[in-house]
């Protein structure tokens, strides 16, 4: 079975839709979505509406507890515009409190089979969430991402890739579909392949351009917000 995973979508549907499309070309079934739809960009709804037509498993990241309480705390609210942009304002004002609910319900992790292949979906570390696993972290973060006897961990929230071998064991970071931090117009996601017990990271193009126009004009102070979209690969 073929399997595409995708981390920090962050409303960015332009993006979304080249991931998807590459997935669908690729052959991909299912998809594993690792939390953060919402925050930074403008487009939730979209974001929703093309994730709805495909079999799916989905947790729940960062950015949906902090909608969640934006929702209840107008001055939260404001300290997440001053800090992110107004994407969040934009999902609080496009998506309802029922689906709000549905996101915040979602689990933090889940432990999926496929194939008979254990496969562990997380946001952060699978043990903490909102836990930063980067590509430079040390071999013994990687061990404990390793120690829950999947045969892959896949995590997001750094929106930057890697892919190790601890063992028997696959542990990965997907990277982010709508804000990749180290190429910018680029959606980073993976494809999983469970007959063939492999993962390979993907880059998709997309035009940013009319996105980081969009930025611009909601979040004129918010210089990374655009700037973000036009990285050069590090």
């Amino acid at each position: 079975m073929l399997i595409a995973v995708l981390s920090d979508i962050h409303g960015n549907a332009a993006a979304l839709d080249a991931a998807l499309g590459a997935a669908r070309q690729a052959g991909a079934q299912e998809l594993f979505v690792l939390g953060d739809y919402v925050g930074y960009y403008y487009e939730p709804s979209r974001v929703f509406e093309a994730l709805g037509g495909w079999p799916r498993e989905m947790i729940r990241g960062n950015h949906e507890e902090l909608l969640a309480r934006a929702a209840k705390d107008a001055a939260f609210a404001a300290e997440l515009r001053g800090r992110y942009g107004s994407g969040h304002d934009a999902a609080l004002a496009e998506l309802s409190a029922s689906k709000i609910e549905e996101l915040l319900a979602l689990p933090e992790s889940k432990l999926v089979e496929r194939d008979g292949v254990r496969i562990e979906l997380c946001h952060g570390s699978p043990w903490k969430g909102d836990e930063y696993v980067y590509p430079d972290a040390q071999d013994s973060v990687i061990a404990r991402c390793a120690g829950s006897k999947a045969d892959f961990v896949l995590m997001g929230h750094t929106h930057r890739a890697f892919l190790k071998r601890v063992g028997a064991a696959t542990v990965a970071n997907v990277g982010s579909v709508g804000q990749a931090r180290d190429a910018g117009g680029q959606a980073a996601w993976a494809l999983l392949d469970t007959q063939a017990r492999s993962l390979t990271l993907r880059r998709t193009p997309y035009d940013a351009a009319p996105l980081a126009a969009e930025a611009a004009r909601r979040d004129p102070l918010n210089e990374y917000l655009r700037d973000v979209l036009s990285r050069r690969p590090s």
